[in-house]
């Protein structure tokens, strides 16, 4: 009886609200038509493009959907406050890193219990006396947003510089701060994007943000106690598709300033001492090729992808003698392994994935011995950890998977030693009481396509389970199945997490990216419905009980995915998502749009005008039934620009045939969301409680 009257009750306000839920907003269409590669193009929302985001009409529309959301979504306040208390319980409220060696300091960063943005400390190895070098907190209070990022001390340690963005737009101002006196010194560079410290004189490399369109053009030499406009211009890119980058390499002998596309480049050595203004170049650019350097004892070792080396191999070359012609393979190219590393005095430290299963490699650079380090676990992700010591015999690494939270770990390269540094603790979490798993779905041309899992133990392949699935692919960046103590919230109230592995990543090698863009890049849609499918036929889920997710990139993926009308998802979280492919790809004005056409194609070759345009989400919505959505966008974002996502959901929301929610929330913030440790797992929650409400009511 009472379980009748609260169903009951729960119906009634489900029906209530539905009935009593007021218009959305729907903003007049102003047609808008244009001439692309010889067709006409129409645009019903081009006026909401504002670049100065000052134009009332648009923020007016901003408000009216950032209103209505908020009425949608207060339906799950309850249950996102539950979830995002869940979320935080879990974590270290104290929380210190593991220290990494920079001469005779000891670097680390550490929260406080109830702090949302950390401390920045570093301990003296002899007197162990612990200094604060900068506390987050206190530069973030009174604000709305507050990125603090690239905190760097001077070699000789008495200076401190770090990045800061009040913004979200990645316009960083570099501030530099004596800690000897304590006072932060007059100049403000900015906009920055880089910046690293020469070795023996006062100053400082970086890299200039343009802000016409946001790109990196110029890279400066900036001496302390002098005024921005003095600074010395090392480098000018001219190619528009080009941005410029800076580093320096781990012995601190040379500045590397790196220009290039994400699939051509070039590099630059210049004296990190700061006597030298004259960069020097390594290999001329040429099509196709990518390459990156470390320096060791006049030797550079030079990851690069030359001779048909998609996977790439390690190259040598004397210092003297930098260019192509001088390569000898060190680590040739293998067909199936993907090879990255890092640099010490005596050693080299290679991490390789075949398969999408991760291995380390520690190579004798005297000797020549090398030791092989492999993993028993498919779904472990590996990374390189900050290992910023040159003359160490230790490499540090962190690991995880979906159910092992995240260790630091220092290897012995002389041996197959290595030390448990830290464990991630998560408070109430037993590893035993979940399961992941690594399974293959055909796509539509016979490729296997991975998908990894994670699920509570017990649970039974029997169509019922509730299902998110996640996707990206795009850039060749591999989506790994690192440990999210937020997923739990999910997962303990009976969902499934899978990610589908789709080709444009970079999980199974640089075939594995080519086949998922340009030209190929429906494979990308099409092996995600082919992983929603074989989850479907293996009885993991069913139609109608699946939710999708997609970031970014992602968020093209999942307008893509929708508009082929599947019926499989009941929602749908798109974040920033990257919906206008096609009029972003002609307006060349736009941050990044040249540096992009590796990914996506010129739409001015009428070939891949029609290709995109085939499967640009706003270009194909229809006249259709879409799922729930909720749209997130960030108002500063400078990747993926707002009106993408307000011209997406007016379009979708005039053509849609259904009666479905979507909803468009728009923050102040940008590309990454905010900024403080705790509003993460509040943007987190509320995603989570949202795909739950719309699951547990039936509102559909």
């Amino acid at each position: 009886m009472k379980r009748r009257t609260v169903l009951g009750l729960l119906m009634l306000a489900v029906l209530c609200f539905s009935v009593c839920r007021p218009a959305p907003p729907k903003p007049e269409p102003r047609p808008d038509i244009r001439v692309y590669s010889g067709v006409k193009v129409t645009d019903d929302y081009s006026w909401m493009k504002d670049r100065e985001r000052e134009n009332k009409d648009v923020l007016s529309v901003i408000a009216a959907e950032n209103r209505y959301a908020g009425y949608i979504l207060k339906r799950s306040a309850e249950l996102k406050k539950t979830m995002k208390s869940e979320m935080i319980s879990r974590l270290e409220r104290e929380d210190v890193s593991v220290p990494y060696k920079i001469g005779r300091y000891l670097y680390y960063r550490r929260y406080a219990e109830d702090t949302d943005q950390p401390v920045f400390c570093r301990m003296d190895g002899t007197t162990k006396k612990e200094e604060i070098l900068l506390d987050v907190n206190e530069i973030a209070r009174g604000k709305k947003y507050c990125d603090v990022a690239s905190v760097k001390c001077s070699t000789d340690g008495r200076f401190l510089g770090y990045l800061i963005d009040n913004t979200g737009s990645e316009a960083y101002t570099l501030i530099i701060k004596d800690l000897v006196s304590g006072k932060e010194l007059e100049e403000r560079l900015e906009p920055v994007s880089e910046f690293e410290w020469a070795e023996s004189r006062d100053c400082v490399f970086y890299t200039l943000l343009e802000t016409y369109d946001n790109s990196v053009k110029k890279a400066y030499m900036h001496m302390l106690l002098t005024e921005q406009k003095s600074d010395i211009l090392l480098y000018e890119e001219k190619e528009p598709a080009f941005q410029v980058g800076i580093g320096k390499t781990k012995d601190n002998e040379y500045i590397l300033i790196d220009t290039g596309s994400n699939n051509e480049n070039e590099e630059y050595l210049l004296s990190a001492s700061g006597a030298d203004v004259f960069p020097k170049l390594v290999q001329k650019r040429q099509k196709g090729l990518k390459y990156g350097c470390a320096h060791n004892n006049g030797v550079l070792y030079i990851l690069n992808n030359a001779c048909g080396a998609y996977n790439f191999k390690i190259s040598k070359a004397d210092i003297s003698r930098p260019g192509m012609e001088g390569w000898r393979d060190f680590i040739p190219h293998r067909e199936d392994t993907a090879i990255s590393f890092d640099i010490f005095k005596n050693h080299i430290a290679v991490l390789e994935s075949k398969n999408f299963r991760n291995a380390l490699r520690f190579i004798d650079l005297k000797t020549g011995k090398e030791i092989l380090h492999t993993f028993d676990d498919p779904t472990l992700a590996i990374y390189f950890g900050n290992n910023p010591e040159f003359d160490t015999y230790y490499a540090r690494f962190s690991q995880s998977s979906f159910t092992s939270p995240e260790s630091v770990v220092d290897y012995d390269m002389r041996s197959n030693d290595h030390i448990l540094l830290r464990k991630e603790k998560v408070a109430g979490y037993e590893s035993s009481n979940y399961v992941s798993e690594r399974i293959y779905a055909a796509s539509s041309d016979g490729a296997e396509i991975p998908v990894s899992l994670v699920y509570r133990k017990g649970l039974e392949k029997n169509g019922k389970n509730p299902l998110l699935i996640y996707g990206y692919g795009a850039y060749g960046d591999s989506t790994t199945c690192d440990f999210d103590p937020s997923v739990l919230s999910l997962i303990d109230r009976g969902f499934i997490y899978a990610v589908a592995h789709v080709r444009g990543g970079g999980e199974m090698g640089k075939k594995w990216y080519d086949d998922g863009r340009l030209l190929k890049k429906k494979n990308t849609f099409d092996d995600f419905i082919a992983c929603t499918e074989f989850l479907i036929s293996e009885k993991y889920t069913s139609a109608g009980l699946i939710a999708l997710k997609g970031e970014s990139a992602g968020g093209l993926l999942a307008g893509a995915v929708l508009n082929r009308g599947t019926g499989y998802y009941y929602a749908a979280i798109m974040s920033v998502p990257f919906v206008d492919v096609l009029n972003t790809m002609f307006d060349t004005t736009l941050s990044g749009t040249l540096l992009e056409y590796d990914e996506w194609g010129d739409p001015n070759d009428k070939e891949i005008f029609r290709y995109i345009r085939s499967y640009c989400p706003y270009q194909n919505i229809r006249a259709a039934v879409y799922p729930n959505i909720l749209v997130i966008s960030g108002f500063n974002d400078q990747r993926v620009n707002y009106w993408e996502h307000l011209k997406y959901v007016s379009k979708l929301r005039a053509m849609k045939t259904d009666d479905n929610i979507l909803i468009l929330k728009t923050t102040d913030f940008g590309h990454f969301g905010d900024s403080g440790r705790f509003d993460y797992y509040d943007t987190v929650a509320e995603q989570y409680a949202f795909i739950l409400d719309i699951l547990e009511t039936g509102q559909r």
